[in-house]
């Protein structure tokens, strides 16, 4: 909607420019301030950004089981999935911190084969695997010309969990999978209240706007008489993926490793379309 708004300013700027009476009749029909006799229009876009440390991280923690029938994969889902849980309200993370994402339950299906030749599935974390017996593959009866068949389940569940203690996520994630979780996504770096940082960058795009319209007013032998249209723009970098979630071996005590951490910064940045009337100098 906003790129549909600047189009059609840009087209507005571009007929208030070619002549005065265009200029006259658009601002009658956007409801300003008829731009004087002699002067012109310029619109700009200003552009106010900040680099910020995000105070909090948004991360998935999933686990995956597998079973003969449906009921078998979701059950063991279930128990596992709950232990995780409870691992994450230990470690102190609220309840309004934690959020299903997804819970799916689908066939593993016979034509799901790896590189050495087997239908294969995990079973409560071990790995089953059926040998497929050697056929000639001109026999209508191979498996190989069969059509594909159920050989399993495979039920995920997986929880939004945000982190607010940043110092504690490595530890967080090194719990939860100690606890089940197989399926570890993330995570997104944020800031939990952006108000007072949008509102910073916000002042910065209206200044960079008067900067530049001044500065090509005085290019054009002109000078700015006054903002006839303001039109806030586009808020972004709220959100940055800028780690990933890989476990290292750490050579002292621990000999698992610790998962690492490297949060950075948050580059937030807003923009502002302005309209400013110019006059001869």
């Amino acid at each position: 909607m906003r790129a549909i708004i600047g189009a059609f300013l840009i087209s507005i700027s571009a007929i208030m420019l070619g002549s005065p009476a265009s200029a006259q009749s658009m601002s009658n029909l956007m409801g300003i301030d008829p731009v004087d006799d002699g002067n012109t229009v310029l619109m700009v876009e200003g552009r106010g950004e900040k680099l910020v440390a995000p105070d909090m991280a948004m991360f998935s923690a999933g686990v995956e089981t597998t079973g003969a029938t449906a009921r078998e994969a979701l059950q063991a889902n279930a128990r596992t999935t709950r232990i995780v849980l409870d691992a994450a309200r230990a470690l102190g993370i609220a309840e309004r911190d934690i959020q299903t994402a997804q819970v799916r339950v689908r066939p593993v299906m016979s034509d799901d084969r790896d590189r050495r030749g087997f239908s294969s599935y995990e079973r409560d974390g071990r790995s089953t695997k059926a040998a497929i017996v050697s056929v000639s593959t001109s026999d209508p009866t191979s498996e190989h010309e069969a059509p594909p068949r159920i050989i399993g389940y495979r039920a995920t569940n997986s929880v939004n969990i945000r982190q607010r203690d940043l110092d504690e996520f490595g530890k967080t994630i090194d719990t939860l999978v100690e606890a089940g979780a197989n399926r570890v996504e993330g995570p997104d770096f944020m800031l939990d209240d952006d108000r007072a940082t949008l509102d910073e960058t916000r002042q910065l795009a209206m200044r960079d706007a008067r900067r530049r319209a001044e500065l090509q007013a005085e290019a054009a032998g002109l000078r700015v008489k006054r903002i006839m249209l303001i039109m806030e723009g586009r808020d972004s970098g709220l959100r940055s993926r800028l780690s990933s979630l890989i476990s290292s071996q750490d050579l002292g005590s621990d000999p698992y490793g610790r998962t690492p951490m490297a949060p950075g910064q948050l580059a937030i940045s807003s923009s502002v379309n302005v309209t400013f009337e110019l006059e001869p100098q």
